[in-house]
């Protein structure tokens, strides 16, 4: 039999549904900066360096991933394997927490984080006490009995309050034993994708106390409405760009979480858009450039065509041959200006850069691959 939420009248669902729903239009909630992974991309994922600058540039909390080791502990890191981002090798979950503390969790991303180890939950969420948020997220080991005394321990160890910590769950038996056995703390049920939302959904997690649900993919502002109509908040995982900023916050989305912590606060406190912050604001795949006047606009077409684009130092068209400030199509992957002379007898600069273009989308894809493996269960990466 499945599982249900605690039975109460359809009179008091009624009343309540038809109470939320009149207070209307709802206010739009002011949207709040989660570091995706600590920062990852300004320090080491996933470790306390990386946690505590991810605050010191204004995000209210951070989303760390945790795992479990042999002798019962649970520990900070993506993967279930140590091999990408420590200087070891090896399941988290063959280790003990000594011998992980051992590797070096630093150098892999630069050499000034050398020495930076793996934190245990309970480092990571006494360095977050009184700084923010924690979003707790299990990755291969899931969430069984095993894990519940030392979550439980880590939060009454530190003394960060309950409410502050957050544990995404995408079962109705994990709600159950997070409610059970780890009480206070807030839930994330995580929906994925809007068309799974339903009536009959929302009404469950009203009545399991269900702080937030968790999307990934394509809401609008009827699916916010729609979750905010039962009282709960709405949290928009991997939303790194512009583009997603703008609308996340148009909508009144409570939490967005983003690698690009500096940006989103940027736009947080509306300031104008950075042009030259090396990422992709308007989310159309092309880097921006200082001297485009419309980076923020995922109708521009000047990113594609503009000899100062070329210029960025970058590989604009994934040709993996370096653009330069006189190529007119340095977005183009079948451009032989870029190749120069040609490096191999025989075969042409254009013909080389045809064959590159041809590799470098496979190897483009097992590079990401291994920077940043897919959750083989929830897809996340």
């Amino acid at each position: 039999m499945p599982i249900r939420p605690p039975a109460r009248s359809l009179l008091y669902l009624v009343l309540g549904f038809f109470a939320l729903a009149a207070i209307a239009p709802h206010a739009v909630a002011e949207s709040r900066n989660i570091g995706h992974r600590g920062y990852e991309i300004a320090a080491p994922e996933n470790t306390l360096v990386g946690i505590q600058l991810a605050f010191d540039t204004g995000a209210e909390g951070v989303e760390i991933d945790l795992n479990r080791t042999i002798d019962g502990n649970i520990v900070v890191i993506h993967d279930g394997t140590v091999d990408r981002t420590t200087n070891g090798t090896g399941a988290v979950g063959s280790l003990t927490v000594a011998q992980l503390k051992l590797l070096d969790a630093g150098s892999w991303f630069a050499p000034e984080f050398a020495g930076e180890q793996i934190p245990t939950l309970e480092e990571a969420l006494a360095l977050i006490k009184g700084q923010g948020v924690a979003v707790l997220d299990f990755k291969g080991f899931g969430w069984d009995g095993g894990a519940r005394a030392p979550v439980a321990t880590a939060i009454s160890t530190t003394g960060i309050a309950a409410s502050d910590v957050f544990v995404r769950s995408e079962t109705y038996p994990h709600i159950v034993d997070l409610l059970t056995h780890v009480p206070g703390t807030r839930i994330i049920y995580v929906v994925w994708e809007p068309d799974n939302l339903s009536d009959a959904l929302l009404m469950d997690m009203v009545d399991f106390g269900v702080a937030a649900l968790a999307f990934h993919h394509g809401i609008d502002s009827a699916d916010v409405s729609w979750v905010h109509s039962y009282g709960m908040e709405v949290y928009e995982g991997n939303v790194d760009n512009l583009t997603g900023w703008t609308k996340m916050i148009g909508l009144g989305v409570e939490w967005v979480d983003t690698r690009f912590v500096a940006e989103l606060e940027e736009q947080l406190e509306g300031l104008p858009v950075d042009c030259a912050d090396g990422i992709d604001n308007d989310g159309d795949g092309f880097t921006d450039f200082p001297a485009d006047p419309g980076c923020a606009s995922a109708g521009d077409s000047s990113e594609r065509n503009s000899a100062v684009a070329c210029d960025d130092g970058i590989d604009n068209d994934g040709d993996l041959l370096p653009d330069f400030a006189n190529d007119p199509h340095c977005v183009s992957p079948i451009d032989a200006n870029e190749a120069g002379p040609s490096p191999v007898p025989g075969l042409s600069p254009w013909a080389i850069a045809v064959l590159v273009s041809l590799l470098s989308g496979t190897a483009m894809r097992s590079v990401r691959a291994r920077a940043s493996p897919r959750d083989p269960i929830t897809g996340d990466q």
